[in-house]
């Protein structure tokens, strides 16, 4: 009798073991779905959506960009009489090799400079950030997205 009840044992043992990884696994792949996600591959001179936290790359280049934030948003709501048009301004990190930067582009009409930045040959130009403000709509950091084109100098 105590044979079969260390046999039971020892087979509930290696259940809840296997039971464990099991459990293990669908996290690690969840995880490195989140990365993948998390990382596009783009090309030089062709214009690609950035959201918030997500990692651009182009390999041919070994350069990455990384948007940061959407430090501020000012422009003039849809449905709002204003008396400047406002301006959105994003802040990127750069990397290549070894050298990598943080940038900010100010997209404000009228002043087309502002929204371009260069970074090791490249330059970084901001095409458009969305979603254009709503009156009264709170957009949240989640939800933007950043339009941008990298061509070299």
């Amino acid at each position: 009798m105590m044979l079969v009840t260390k046999r039971m044992l020892c087979a509930m043992l290696i259940a809840v073991i296997t039971m464990g990884c099991y459990q293990l696994a669908p996290n690690v792949s969840l995880n490195n779905q989140n990365q993948l996600e998390n990382f596009i591959p783009v090309q030089l001179a062709s214009p690609f959506p950035l959201r918030v936290n997500q990692i651009a790359a182009i390999e041919s280049e070994n350069l990455e960009l990384k948007l940061l934030a959407v430090k501020n948003d000012s422009r003039c709501p849809s449905g709002v009489q204003c008396v400047w048009p406002g301006l959105v301004e994003i802040v990127i990190h750069m990397t290549r090799h070894e050298r990598d930067a943080e940038l900010i582009l100010i997209d404000q009409e009228g002043d087309a400079d502002s929204a371009n930045q260069t970074f090791d040959g490249y330059l970084i130009k901001l095409i458009e950030v969305t979603p254009y403000p709503q009156k009264n709509q709170t957009i949240e950091i989640e939800d933007y997205s950043a339009t941008l084109v990298i061509s070299e100098e």
